[in-house]
């Protein structure tokens, strides 16, 4: 799988089933989570943000989690969650520190991805 697709899959886009076919990535067979967070700890390594830097806040909670590659080497892990009923409020939040980027990576593959498991129907597997 080239590296620039997989970015996308984890950054939480959908890659739609004509593109697949385009690219020569259907039949697909299963991603070892080993290569998974390899991927990760690159794109983690290069950039700033990941999967993206956090929107300004306009009273709405951003939802979702980000990780944050620091001048001083380290990572930060932030994710938010609102109130359903009333989307201004915080109702859960995390910061989470590590020293490695594969460490960050490691963590965001398995509590915001949920992998091993289903990757936009890729399989990612130990």
């Amino acid at each position: 799988m080239p590296p620039e697709f997989l970015a996308r899959l984890l950054k939480g886009e959908h890659i739609g089933m004509p593109e697949r076919f385009e690219l020569g990535l259907w039949p697909h067979p299963p991603i070892s989570l080993e290569f998974v967070t390899q991927s990760l700890t690159r794109l983690l390594q290069e950039c700033r943000w990941f999967p993206r830097e956090p929107a300004p806040a306009n009273g709405v909670v951003g939802e979702g989690a980000t990780i944050e590659h620091l001048p001083t080497g380290k990572f930060i892990y932030r994710s938010a969650r609102s109130d359903p009923a009333d989307l201004t409020l915080i109702v859960n939040s995390m910061e989470r520190p590590f020293a490695t980027a594969r460490e960050a990576a490691e963590f965001y593959l398995r509590w915001e991805l949920g992998l091993p498991g289903d990757l936009d129907g890729w399989k990612v597997t130990r």
